[in-house]
């Protein structure tokens, strides 16, 4: 491994290109065991680009065949090769660069360029996977229009996909075929897209906004298109959405997804050619979860509203992601919200923020939503650009309420489309649109940390004022200046009642935040209020309210914010398990009867219900306390859920069975089935947790009864909690039943690894040793090793063999697959807080791993960061 490869890029040394491309011709032509590779560069200096320059094109893992400038083959001495590039001396202002290579996608292990996946030829490319295809400037601001020829075997590889409109297909030879695309929309290298393979597919159409026809197409492996169904009907629930909500058609007649099972990310938004891991696609009834209904919905809008939030318009470098991610996230977030549950959708995101993102503000991975440096560019495809990327922009369209920040981004798509752009840029749009300074909200994009805001009401009976006193922080952060933070704002009588703000009667107001002290006066308050702050979850803060037990509990009755009612019976809950946890002596009779009182309110739905049923989460709990002891907070957990189950059994059960009796539609689950759903699956977790043989009999009666993926997984991963006989019985059933699905035999490995068991280890070994075992396929090496340490007891088992099971995959996995490995390493991010023995453990397997030699930039990096 070259010292290039672990040299830091930073943000503030971008230069512009020193050259660009006006056309780029592909040409594959793809055989067992080699591909090669044709490129045709027509370039040409940059007129912003000071000085001359070398013409340096990156490439890495490539066999370089012929290289060739105006049609003249090249000297040896007119051009560089090194590891990571071929560096052409003094080239002219202009010309036409031919270079072919050789490739080997069946031995590509990376996942990354062009690789086989169970048998299908795919590409990724982002964010640096194009240089291991051919030679190129694979930087996302050189776009450039592309035409592909792909050829092959016309029996093993019928299908041949690429990125825009199919404009010639036919026969190569008497076994062979061609196809040749041509994209018409200019784009960086990080979004071709090429697929070739054996392949079957669903065809559905869609009519635009202006009625233009749209054919759509997924493609998959045979025998998997009837699981394709629901992921079309996303999509053009989403085509439609963002044509009512941002006013953005699609603007070609062609749409492709493809289904691939060996794929490191989600899904990937390559033009007009998305290309999917087959859990963001595949759902049906008996197969997928009603989670995994709702993620392929919301992963399938995600990568289609991409088409404009970051193909039509990309980022002009890597330190940009957030542009593109933070926006699209946020948009998918809205979607899926309106398909289902708004307030639900909004408590699931935010618990997503506090799990997964706080704690990195808080660790050493804490970077900016713009980073100001990397080594390896895919370590940075983090929570903090997307979900907290995504709450930036939230902030902005709250502070500029709906139609500005509508006008706002068309403004963005009117002035940018077809460029690669800056998040400055994006600001610069909001500014202009609505009138409005958002120079120190750029601060969001500069500064990492989670803020710490801490609110004070005084109530003034003689005046009538109401005074709200601010404070904001960042506690591991100190040097950050203060941010603009919008406050949603409502007061509430002590009757439960929402008070008028002002003259003009509005309930409910904005307020803008930007100092580390500040005061906020509501007059004409003739009685003495509770406030309710940041409702909605406003901003991407850490929140100390002010208010007390009572106030918190009248809020959690009577606030009309949905979140800020969850989030008011959250905090109660919070406060007893830190009590609980700090040894304090708590009765828990406060906490069983509000669980019953929001259990038993029929005026909520089953999905809002089961969040205001629910205690926190071990990443919440771990993140209130400077030393958290996670074991110890793991079995208090299961103490208090096994307490609740004990003292609302009878509640629990009425639930549970009047849920169970509910008929169940045989077509896509509707929202109000999910929900229906996730109650009774709830009810049965804290019945689980009494560990009687009512309740054993309970998870036994619905493995045997359940008519969906839903029930069935979750009776078996309470079955595999425990020794009964059936336990056996139903995990052989369950393999039985699906050893033809990978995704499904995924949730088989999963429920196994994350059981509570003493006997964990073993299963575990075991579990590495079975033929459906496969560390190179990341879905299945997930289903495994991340659904282990997601068990707190174990993966942080005492004498340390948690971390050696984990971080011994690490090692493996990076020999072949570096960016996996590296995003396995997050379990170990924040060990320094942790109590010892747990802290000293975690450190010494971070050491060894950073002793190996031939570590990847990627994994080198974090490890580095952690240690540090």
């Amino acid at each position: 491994m070259s010292e290039t490869a672990h040299k830091p890029i930073f943000r503030g040394d971008y230069r512009v290109p020193a050259y660009l491309v006006h056309h780029f011709d592909l040409d594959f032509q793809i055989y067992e065991g080699r591909t090669r590779v044709t490129s045709k560069i027509d370039f040409y200096k940059n007129p912003v680009s000071a000085g001359d320059s070398d013409l340096a094109l990156d490439g890495e893992n490539l066999t370089l065949v012929a290289i060739s400038l105006n049609g003249v083959s090249l000297d040896r001495t007119a051009y560089v090769v090194d590891d990571h590039s071929l560096t052409l001396k003094n080239p002219p202002s202009l010309g036409t660069l031919s270079i072919v290579v050789d490739i080997s996608p069946e031995t590509n292990t990376t996942l990354e360029g062009l690789y086989v996946s169970d048998p299908i030829y795919c590409t990724q490319c982002e964010s640096h996977g194009f240089r291991r295809i051919t030679y190129f400037l694979d930087r996302p601001d050189v776009m450039t229009a592309y035409t592909v020829r792909v050829e092959a075997d016309a029996g093993k590889c019928p299908v041949l996909l690429s990125n825009g409109n199919c404009v010639e297909r036919g026969a190569a030879s008497a076994s062979r075929h061609y196809a040749i695309w041509n994209d018409p929309f200019k784009k960086p290298s990080y979004l071709f897209a090429l697929v070739a393979g054996k392949l079957d597919h669903i065809h559905d159409t869609f009519v635009t906004a202006s009625g233009r026809n749209v054919d759509l197409y997924i493609y998959t492996e045979y025998g998997f298109t009837g699981q394709c169904h629901w992921a079309m009907a996303s999509l053009k629930n989403a085509m439609r959405w963002d044509e009512q909500h941002y006013g953005r058609e699609y603007d070609l007649d062609l749409f492709n997804i493809v289904a691939v099972s060996s794929f490191n990310m989600g899904a990937m938004e390559n033009k007009s050619l998305n290309i999917f891991n087959t859990s963001t696609v595949y759902a049906s009834t008996e197969t997928t979860s009603d989670g995994a209904f709702v993620r392929v919905e919301s992963v399938v809008a995600h990568e289609y509203f991409h088409n404009w939030t970051g193909d039509r318009i990309t980022c002009r470098d890597w330190f940009q992601l957030t542009l593109k991610e933070g926006l699209t996230v946020f948009r998918d977030q809205c979607f899926s919200g309106d398909m289902h549950s708004p307030v639900v959708q909004r408590i699931d995101d935010v618990e997503t923020l506090r799990t997964a993102q706080f704690p990195e503000d808080a660790g050493p991975m804490a970077h900016p939503i713009r980073p100001e440096s990397y080594i390896a560019m895919d370590n940075f495809y983090t929570a903090t650009v997307y979900e907290k990327g995504a709450e930036v922009i939230r902030m902005m369209r709250t502070l500029l309420g709906d139609k500005l920040y509508r006008r706002a981004t068309d403004l963005y798509f009117e002035r940018f489309d077809g460029q690669a752009v800056t998040c400055d840029d994006f600001v610069q749009c909001m500014q202009d649109a609505s009138d409005t300074d958002m120079s120190q909200f750029m601060l969001w994009y500069s500064q990492p940390g989670t803020p710490m805001v801490k609110a004070r009401g005084e109530y003034d009976a003689a005046k009538c004022e109401y005074t709200l006193n601010l404070t904001q922080s960042f506690p591991t952060q100190a040097d950050n200046k203060p941010v603009l933070i919008p406050v949603i704002a409502a007061l509430f009588a002590s009757d439960g009642t929402q008070m008028t703000l002002n003259e003009r009667g509005d309930i409910e107001t904005a307020l803008r935040f930007n100092e580390r002290e500040q005061k906020f006066v509501f007059t004409n308050i003739r009685r003495k209020p509770v406030h309710s702050l940041f409702r909605d979850f406003s901003a991407p803060v850490n929140f100390e309210s002010g208010l007390d037990g009572d106030e918190l509990r009248l809020l959690m009755r009577h606030d009309t914010d949905g979140f800020n009612r969850y989030e008011a019976a959250n905090i109660i809950r919070k406060t007893f398990m830190v009590d609980r946890l700090n040894g304090r002596p708590v009765a828990s009779d406060d906490i069983i009867d509000a669980i019953k009182e929001a259990l038993c309110d029929t005026k909520i739905d089953d999905a809002f219900r089961t969040s205001m049923i629910s205690i926190p989460f071990q990443g919440v709990l771990e993140q209130l306390f400077d030393r958290p002891d996670p074991v110890k907070i793991a079995l208090e957990i299961l103490k208090v859920q096994r307490e609740i189950g004990i003292a609302l059994k009878d509640d629990l059960l009425s639930v549970y069975h009047d849920r169970a009796a509910r008929e169940t539609s045989a077509g896509f689950p509707s929202a109000e089935e999910i929900s229906a759903r996730m109650l009774k699956n709830f009810t049965l977790e804290y019945l689980h947790r009494i560990g009687d043989e009512t309740t054993l009999h309970l998870s036994i009666a619905q493995y045997k009864s359940a008519a969906n993926m839903s029930d069935r997984i979750t009776a078996l991963s309470f079955l595999c909690d425990t020794d009964h006989p059936f336990r056996e019985e139903a995990l052989d059933d369950f393999y039985r039943r699906f050893s033809h699905d990978k995704l499904i035999i995924d949730k088989w490995f999963a429920v196994q690894a994350e059981a509570m068991r003493d006997d964990i280890f073993e299963k575990l070994e075991a579990l590495q040793r079975h033929p459906a075992f496969d560390i190179k396929n990341p879905n299945r090496a997930r289903s495994l090793y991340l659904a282990f340490v997601g068990s707190p007891l174990y993966f942080h088992e005492k004498g340390g063999r948690g971390y050696d099971f984990h971080s011994a995959a690490i090692l493996t996995i990076d020999e072949f697959n570096p960016q996996i490995a590296a995003r396995f390493m997050k379990p170990f991010q924040n060990w320094k807080k942790y109590v010892e023995p747990y802290s000293s453990l975690m450190r010494h397997r971070l050491e060894r791993i950073a002793s190996k030699s031939n570590l990847s930039p990627n994994l080198r990096e974090i490890v580095g960061k952690y240690l540090a």
